[in-house]
């Protein structure tokens, strides 16, 4: 239930994501021939090349973030679907190096005397 839930909220977060990358630089071009022509005094054509170039460039950036999105996608269904053969859970397992240290520094902190049982050794 979980892998679903998460799977369907990774799937809608890029669709989202992909759309705002397609719109964005078509606003852009947008507000640029907007400003040009209320401001500069620009001829209203511009209109045309500006968003032309903006739902272009749009398009691209688009296609772009999909398929980087979808090959992180499937590396992350690999790396489930391998701990889900395996019958364990593989995040669970490995232990990063920073956690490695961590457990060292803590059996070191076990074997020091505390404060107490030094100040009674010097006494």
């Amino acid at each position: 239930m979980f892998g679903k839930l998460f799977s369907i909220s990774y799937v809608l977060n890029i669709v989202f994501q992909a759309f705002f990358t397609l719109l964005t630089p078509a606003g852009l071009g947008f507000l640029v021939s907007y400003l040009l022509v209320k401001f500069a005094g620009a001829p209203s054509w511009i209109y045309a090349p500006l968003l032309t170039v903006g739902v272009l460039l749009g398009f691209v950036s688009m296609v772009r973030f999909i398929l980087t999105a979808m090959a992180g996608y499937e590396r992350l269904e690999k790396e489930r679907r391998a701990g889900t053969k395996e019958g364990t859970d593989n995040y669970a397992k490995r232990k990063t190096s920073s956690d490695a240290e961590a457990d060292e520094s803590a059996e070191h902190k076990d074997s020091r005397p505390s404060d107490t049982e030094a100040n009674d050794r010097l006494q």
